[in-house]
């Protein structure tokens, strides 16, 4: 199988030049915000936007393209003014993948923000449940590391709310510094086969891989290059080789620098599949 790999791309500007730099730092996937992940409002695309979009995306084969919620909504909040415009948000993210023919919508699942565990995990249904009927794709919940009172770094939370959610367009996200950080040593083979009895790994479409710059444990969320932090070249070596995640697509959300660094990325983790 041809490996998809790439990474979270930037952008600036009309939204299809996102697949030009994709293939220039040689990815044949990809992940983007279709908003500022720091505002609430979707800006709304020109036709000719779109139209290229779709047409590059065909033409330079660059497939899956994932999109990321933005940072700002919280299906897990409790406040009444938060709470429904992140379902809104939801539903204009889902809308804007059906239009650009996104694949995956990958969504953190939050904050409770001190409520009880149980009304956030009910609210977080809740909200996915009103908008995915609406969804062509298939929408990702991803693990955390386990900083306060976020959602997710648990894995059987995310279990929960799987069973939880009516619809099957649903599954999951792994990220490799966030089960790391969580606690869970993906550099073992044991680990591996941990998570796939918690979640099942055919229902993981989407790799984020992410090296740590803290160790084992430490509920940080701080990502750093492959092979620099405390994951290392051979944790990785064995997580990605594993034949429960190889043929998976592999996005990373790694620091950047010039597009020749990110290219060298990209050759280093096919490398390290083998």
């Amino acid at each position: 199988m041809h490996d998809k790999i790439g990474r979270h791309i930037s952008v600036s500007g009309s939204i299809d030049l996102t697949l030009d730099l994709a293939k220039e730092t040689s990815c044949n996937s990809m992940q983007i915000f279709v908003s500022s992940p720091m505002q609430w409002k979707v800006r709304e695309l020109k036709e000719e936007e779109l139209s290229s979009f779709i047409h590059k995306k065909k033409e330079l084969d660059v497939a899956p393209v994932v999109v990321h919620m933005p940072y700002l909504p919280n299906l897990a909040s409790p406040n009444p003014e938060i709470y429904p415009k992140s379902v809104e948000t939801l539903r204009l993210n889902m809308e804007r993948c059906n239009q650009l023919g996104a694949e995956y919508l990958v969504i953190h699942l939050g904050s409770t923000m001190g409520r009880p565990k149980s009304e956030a995990m009910n609210a977080i249904a809740d909200g996915i449940n009103s908008t995915i009927d609406i969804f062509d794709g298939m929408l990702l919940l991803e693990n955390q590391a386990g900083q306060k009172n976020t959602v997710g770094s648990d894995l059987g939370d995310l279990a929960d709310l799987w069973d939880s959610i009516s619809h099957r367009k649903v599954g999951y996200c792994i990220d490799t510094c966030h089960a790391f950080g969580a606690g869970y040593d993906i550099r073992k083979s044991e680990a591996i086969d941990q998570i796939d009895r918690i979640l099942g790994w055919e229902k993981v479409h989407i790799i984020h891989a992410n090296d740590s710059k803290f160790d084992l444990g430490e509920h940080k969320d701080r990502h750093e290059n492959i092979g620099k932090g405390f994951i290392g070249e051979k944790g990785f070596r064995t997580f990605l080789g594993h034949a429960k995640i190889r043929g998976k697509p592999i996005i990373m959300e790694t620091p950047t620098d010039k597009q020749a660094m990110e290219r060298r990325e990209i050759e280093l983790v096919r490398s390290l599949i083998g």
